[in-house]
């Protein structure tokens, strides 16, 4: 019961002991709710029939009558013995001789009441009392942590809705800002000085960070919600390397940097989702690129894995091993033990002279974790970084075959 969150099946685990380790032949859980008017919700019931439900119900609505009543005022546990002489008992289970009533605390106040009641002789005791009161102190805190866990899934719905509404609205207008920096660029609506033409690629080069900050919050959001869905299919990993280099080759040329691939030549297919694979693939580059010096080298290198072992040891079948080797400035110890945490950031200066939202690794495990694949970093300051990850392939047979060094053109 305390290993759960799910509120229901809490709530029927401490029913069904509260039952079957008592003499009570009828029990009902219910939360207490509704501010100033308060009444009790039932999220719990057994041995109980419309027919017993006590006077003003509404379904599983009950009022705070009777001995519930005054549990709620003295907040102490009540043994009613004889309900035909107990002033303040309300009927609801036809034919109860005695009532067992129970307030479950949290933080102080009352969040729920636990109510048996027996029908037949022998009566509810003392004895059932002291067990129905164990009971609740070990339920009261898994409802309440059960309460904490489903407030805070509504509240990452809600973000996850109110980001990915905000993330559809400004996509609009930062294309529209971005398709006429392009047109006054070109020289569409007449000629423009180099002063003019570096004010506009300032703002073409911003709208594009605007645009990854807003595409990466949405999927973190929805990688905390789990709602960022992948479509597997059988692919070549050879084009998700060809679209991933594609918008990059001419930076990395720029910084004089060599692009190196080692890819077997008869490849096997994997079972993914390619645009995630690309925005994977490419977020390694990227941070390749960005962190090493200029004349350095880059290393994409992809080879079948028979024996593929997830973070407990199993074995989850052949997959495809990835990884991308840099020479830039690497990383220490605490770097590597923060690096997959949302909106983390290295402290090193020459991290901090990039810019960067803290998102892309984050974004990038769940990815790869949604594909049920692994992903890990070797990784020395100032010797560079090796970002790692497997993804499963979709064929039994695996070619034997030799990677083959591809020096990029």
């Amino acid at each position: 019961m305390n290993r759960s969150l799910d509120l229901q099946k809490v709530a029927d685990i401490t029913m069904r002991y509260a039952i079957s380790n008592s003499t009570a032949t009828a029990g009902a859980l219910g939360l207490v709710v509704g501010g100033d008017n308060p009444h009790l919700q039932i999220i719990s019931l057994s041995g109980y029939t419309a027919e017993d439900y006590p006077k003003g119900a509404e379904g599983h609505a009950w009022p705070i009558e009777g001995v519930v009543k005054r549990v709620m005022r003295t907040r102490q546990p009540d043994l009613v013995t004889d309900t035909k002489i107990d002033p303040n008992y309300a009927p609801s289970l036809r034919g109860s001789l005695s009532q067992l009533t129970i307030p479950m605390m949290a933080g102080g106040e009352i969040n729920a009441i636990l109510v048996l009641e027996k029908d037949k002789e022998p009566r509810l005791s003392l004895v059932d009392m002291a067990f129905a009161q164990r009971l609740a102190e070990h339920a009261s805190i898994a409802i309440t942590n059960a309460q904490i866990n489903a407030e805070l899934t509504r509240a990452n719905e809600s973000k996850s809705e109110f980001v990915s509404f905000v993330a559809h609205e400004l996509k609009t207008p930062m294309t529209s800002m971005k398709g006429y920096a392009d047109l006054l660029v070109n020289g569409l609506v007449g000629d423009m000085n180099e002063n003019q033409k570096n004010f506009l690629n300032t703002i073409r080069s911003n709208i594009d960070r605007m645009n990854t900050l807003v595409s990466d919050l949405n999927d973190v959001t929805k990688l905390q919600t789990n709602n960022l869905n992948v479509e597997l299919t059988s692919i070549d990993f050879r084009n998700v390397v060809s679209e991933t280099l594609r918008p990059l080759t001419r930076q990395i040329e720029e910084k004089n940097q060599t692009l190196t691939l080692q890819l077997p030549e008869r490849l096997p297919n994997i079972l993914a989702d390619q645009n995630r694979m690309i925005q994977v693939l490419t977020n390694m580059v990227s941070n390749a690129w960005k962190y090493s010096p200029e004349g350095t080298e880059i290393i994409i290198k992809a080879e079948v894995q028979v024996k593929n072992l997830d973070s407990k040891g199993r074995d989850q079948g052949p997959a495809l091993h990835i990884s991308v080797k840099d020479s830039g400035i690497g990383m220490g110890p605490e770097d590597l033990a923060n690096l997959f945490t949302a909106y983390f950031r290295s402290e090193n200066p020459l991290t901090r002279e990039q810019p960067g939202t803290g998102l892309g690794l984050t974004i990038t495990r769940g990815i790869i974790q949604q594909h049920k694949g692994e992903v890990w970093v070797e990784s020395e300051l100032g010797k560079g970084t090796t970002f790692n990850f497997t993804i499963p392939l979709v064929v039994d047979k695996l070619p034997a075959a030799q990677p083959e060094m591809q020096p990029a053109k």
